[in-house]
């Protein structure tokens, strides 16, 4: 007998992996994960006892050299990104060695606790328990591996077959990690939780149904929807909860659909239904929690306070329905929060309304909420969530055209920074810059920097997601970039923006079969959303099937007359397509709708006529449209350039143009 400190790893769906890339392929990924692990055993003085499938049993004669195994095998696998996520957990104690036929064995209790600890990790997760955390954690530095280690401790976990919990805890990098508390199971569960909560059904994914308005005065819709995003953004802050963002539940207002109905669509195991009402400086906050399956109300209460205590009562309900569908909760989490300053009612119920004005995409609802925002800061001038909201606002907008490109620039900017340093809801100001990286400075990897950190603070916040994915496409890591679509669509599954940014990496890929048929797919839910038609449209483009391409523009000419809102990026596709397949006098048509909707409405960008213009083999006439759009950061270069648009044209593009793309670096792109 011997202490040693032992590690299993485990590739996560590898049967899905072989039936999605076929055996063959499958088996030389798998292949390269042994590689990966026989390599870096071999560099961290590790011994492998044996192989079982597609895990792999492991002992180290220290903690810490095992840990920084379970760290480099998980960042291998994260930069490396066609292959599978891998699960690892790591335990320290006593055991049994034995030499059969010249190899050793090794086995006891403490072999099957680490195993068990290991299935309760995550994908692309190393848990370990709390004797490796005070073994490790004394001889590891905090940047030994070139990076800050975060240490995350998730209280005691009970594990099916054995008498004593075990501290959990995860060693993990910002950024690759998924630093949450694993899931409790039917094989483990928290400690905290007695046993009529250990054996309740697993509910991971809840939806916040529209709360209902029960005050006297019916002018109150703008409250009521504050009171259900508010609850919604303080139970997404627990990560081992997935919640439906409020793009889709909003959708669920005033509707008679049956609660069962309702929870299929959205794919939850529980809703949330609740109600508020306000008496002057007064509110009442009442909630019940259901159960999707049968009906049956799982929790209610009701919580009564004052206007300043709003964010404090909110956060009691989260931490109660947390603890009723027997979630595991960080330390920090479990705590009640309380908040750093007394809310000001009046800037309150002025942010509220402003977030209900920017509910309707226009330039009056940009307008209406920039003033209901302005008002709430000269209420309360360090009132930090109505700067990450001013900072979202500027952000979003500056793709809409409401807003120039520079004033939306350095508002957000400005906006976002403030927010953060007053300690406000750094989800929103975070993604707020990783929006503008993107869409006005271009950059990918500061984007990334502040879309991965938005997406720790709140793993539900779908916007959050989207962004992260479209950063990883413009880079050339689709299966990351598949990943984060997954996961805003799993978050936010009526909103189809998050399904046209799947379907056009799907065309980035050059895969524009499954392209077609996924966005054919999105179409029959989303049929007026004109965008998923697009990415079809590039799609037959690139297989030059031109004639197919003019079909699916011609239905959109019948859908959306001149006067859509999204026409204007929309035509420019149109027109190319056009131009494209000798359609000359239709293209040109669309160019003078264009050139007249350009002249009314005064845009910053000449949205299409460039475009266009190039795509007639006008190369003189369209490039300085072309460097306007530039200029303007125009969001149709980048998705042009990534779904290969510029790829098709018939004649040698002029070198001018090829700089501007490829200062975009898109890395699928030629240029």
């Amino acid at each position: 007998s011997r202490v040693l400190t032992l590690v299993f790893t485990d590739l996560v769906d590898s049967t899905a992996l072989k039936t999605a890339r076929g055996d063959a392929a499958a088996g030389e990924l798998i292949g390269r994960h042994r590689e990966h692990v026989t390599r870096l055993a071999r560099e961290c003085t590790g011994r492998i006892i044996k192989w079982t499938g597609d895990g792999c049993f492991l002992t180290f004669e220290t903690s810490s050299t095992a840990v920084v195994f379970g760290l480099k095998l998980q960042e291998t696998h994260h930069w490396e990104t066609n292959l599978p996520r891998v699960r690892v957990g790591i335990h320290l104690g006593e055991v049994t060695e034995t030499l059969f036929s010249g190899m050793v064995d090794v086995d006891g209790l403490t072999v099957d606790l680490t195993a068990r600890i290991g299935g309760l990790a995550r994908p692309g997760q190393v848990l370990i328990s709390g004797a490796v955390y005070q073994s490790a954690r004394q001889r590891i530095g905090e940047n030994e591996l070139g990076k800050p280690i975060r240490w995350e401790s998730y209280g005691l976990y009970t594990l099916k077959g054995f008498d004593e919990p075990v501290d959990v805890r995860e060693a993990g990098f910002e950024r690759i990690s998924p630093l949450s508390a694993p899931a409790a199971s039917e094989k483990a569960w928290p400690a905290s939780a007695d046993k009529g909560a250990a054996g309740k059904r697993e509910i991971r994914k809840i939806a916040v149904l529209p709360f209902t308005n029960i005050s006297d005065t019916p002018d109150q819709e703008w409250f009521v929807d504050g009171m259900t995003e508010t609850l919604i953004a303080e139970l997404a802050k627990i990560k081992a909860l997935t919640v439906i963002s409020r793009t889709s539940a909003m959708q669920y207002k005033r509707t008679t659909k049956p609660l069962r109905q309702i929870a299929k669509e959205l794919g939850v195991q529980a809703l949330v239904e609740g109600s508020a009402m306000r008496a002057g400086n007064r509110v009442r906050i009442t909630a019940q929690l259901i159960d999707a399956d049968t009906d049956a109300h799982l929790w209610a209460e009701r919580y009564d306070g004052t206007m300043e205590e709003i964010l404090d009562l909110q956060s009691d309900v989260a931490l109660a329905i947390a603890k009723e569908v027997n979630v595991a909760l960080t330390p920090e989490e479990a705590a009640p929060r309380k908040q750093a300053r007394a809310v000001n009612p009046a800037a309150f119920d002025a942010l509220m309304k402003s977030k209900y004005a920017l509910s309707a995409i226009s330039t009056k609802s940009f307008e209406d909420a920039l003033r209901h925002i302005h008002v709430a800061l000269s209420i309360d001038s360090e009132y930090a969530d109505a700067y990450a909201f001013m900072a979202a606002i500027y952000a979003q907008h500056i793709v809409y055209g409401t807003v120039t490109t520079a004033d939306g620039y350095f508002h957000a900017c400005t906006s976002a920074q403030e927010a953060i340093r007053l300690g406000g809801d750094s989800a929103s100001a975070l993604w707020a810059l990783a929006y503008v990286a993107n869409v006005v400075e271009w950059d990918w990897d500061r984007s990334l920097e502040y879309a991965l950190r938005a997406a720790a603070l709140n793993p539900s916040q779908a916007d959050v997601m989207n962004m992260a994915g479209t950063v990883y496409a413009y880079k050339g890591g689709f299966s990351e970039a598949h990943r984060y679509f997954d996961r805003a669509i799993d978050a936010d599954p009526l909103d189809p923006r998050h399904y046209f940014s799947k379907g056009s990496i799907l065309v980035a890929e050059r895969r524009y079969d499954d392209a077609i048929a996924f966005n054919r797919e999105a179409i029959s839910r989303f049929n007026d959303y004109t965008f998923l038609r697009c990415n079809i449209i590039a799609a037959h483009l690139n297989k030059g099937a031109t004639a197919e391409a003019c079909r699916v523009a011609d239905e959109l000419v019948a859908m959306h007359g001149e006067n859509s809102p999204a026409s204007l990026e929309m035509m420019s596709l149109m027109g190319i397509c056009y131009a494209l397949s000798g359609r000359t006098k239709d293209a040109e048509a669309l160019l003078d709708t264009l050139r007249a909707r350009h002249s009314r409405e005064g845009a910053e960008r000449p949205s299409g006529l460039g475009f266009i213009t190039l795509a007639l083999g006008r190369m003189e006439e369209a490039y300085p449209l072309l460097e306007r759009s530039y200029r303007a950061r125009n969001p149709m270069f980048l998705w042009f350039n990534l779904v290969h648009v510029f790829e098709l044209l018939p004649f040698p593009i002029d070198d001018r143009i090829k700089r501007v793309l490829a200062q975009m670096k898109i890395a699928s792109s030629p240029w």
